[in-house]
């Protein structure tokens, strides 16, 4: 009893707790990550995702003993185009479980149940609670030998009865998912949390993690973080560039970061360590030094710390999706039949 072999998670890291949840994805077209204190499961519009002839849905599960428990999940997202599903699985095996849904039927949120054995799916019932589009959701799912009992929120505190229904159900695990029927709307479900109520997280949320960033170089130069903060939140992206002192040129990252981008993008979803490294600039040999305004990028042809004198790199404009070249500024002398592809030489005056 007390439902302790369910494990609470307020999805309050960077990832889905491998050691914890797996990840099922029928289809192969399935995204499961976790934002800003949530865990989102996304399936794409136009192909099904569906809990019937068979378990097409994408899901996360944990193990979970045969006993009696209860459980608790708020979904932030509603389910407003029909028919968008999101909801709790209590499984004994592929063909034997119990499914709890909020969906939608294009007009109304509808709270839904259903058993299935050895493959054979019923609907036990499926009741309006709302209009399209309410949210956020709260479910409550509880088992007492073969009782089992649904219940639903608005606002997590006024609970209302769902169904309960008696089925026999050996169980081996829980958890969420999303999925899509009918004209199959493409859907994320936004979990909040998946508690045991008798054990649930406080406070919920309460240890969002904070990841450092060490920088460090080797040969002489700086590396200039952007955004410079003592720490950084789960997903939040820093900007390193690597600035060589007079007489040096970069010559690449190492550490979580590899390559001779720079600027580098790093995503912070642990404590990191980066190294730029800088080496000395040969007499007679050039660094070129590139960088852009607005959205795109430059690439180099060659593309190498440092150049020989005289020694021609041709230079193409890439914009961005939304943005078109405008121009260079700088040293260039050139020769091209294209104003974005330009043959730089080193020898400038």
């Amino acid at each position: 009893g007390g439902g302790s072999s369910v494990v609470s998670d307020d999805f309050a890291g960077c990832v889905v707790d491998g050691g914890l949840w797996s990840v099922v994805d029928p289809k192969g077209d399935g995204q499961v990550g976790v934002t800003a204190g949530g865990l989102e499961l996304s399936v794409p519009g136009g192909v099904r995702h569906d809990i019937w002839a068979s378990n097409e849905s994408l899901r996360v599960m944990q193990p979970a003993a045969d006993e009696d428990f209860e459980v608790e999940v708020k979904f932030e997202s509603a389910v407003d185009a029909a028919y968008q599903l999101q909801g709790l699985l209590v499984e004994q095996d592929a063909g034997n479980f119990v499914r709890f849904d909020f969906y939608s039927d294009g007009v109304n949120t509808k709270l839904f149940a259903a058993r299935f054995t050895n493959g054979s799916p019923s609907i036990v019932y499926n009741a309006t609670v709302g209009s399209a589009g309410a949210g956020p959701l709260w479910m409550r799912v509880g088992r007492s030998g073969d009782q089992w009992t649904q219940s639903y929120s608005f606002d997590g505190v006024s609970w209302l009865p769902g169904g309960s229904f008696s089925h026999g159900l050996s169980v081996s695990s829980a958890g969420v998912f999303a999925g899509n029927a009918g004209p199959n709307p493409a859907h994320t479900a936004v979990v909040d949390y998946f508690f045991n109520t008798a054990s649930p997280i406080n406070p919920e949320d309460g240890a969002i993690p904070q990841f450092s960033l060490a920088t460090g170089v080797v040969g002489s130069g700086s590396v200039v973080s952007d955004p410079a903060q003592g720490s950084y939140g789960c997903g939040e992206s820093v900007s390193l560039s690597a600035v060589p002192d007079a007489g040096w040129v970069f010559d690449g990252w190492s550490g979580d970061v590899s390559g001779t981008a720079n600027p580098v993008t790093v995503v912070m979803d642990a404590d990191k360590s980066v190294t730029a490294t800088f080496v000395e600039q040969a007499a007679g040999t050039y660094g070129l030094s590139v960088s852009t305004s607005g959205s795109g990028s430059v690439a180099a042809v060659p593309d190498k710390a440092v150049y020989d004198e005289g020694e021609s790199v041709s230079l193409s404009a890439v914009p961005d999706a939304g943005w078109v070249f405008d121009g260079w500024s700088g040293c260039l002398l050139y020769t091209s039949p294209s104003p974005r592809d330009w043959i730089w030489h080193l020898v400038c005056r």
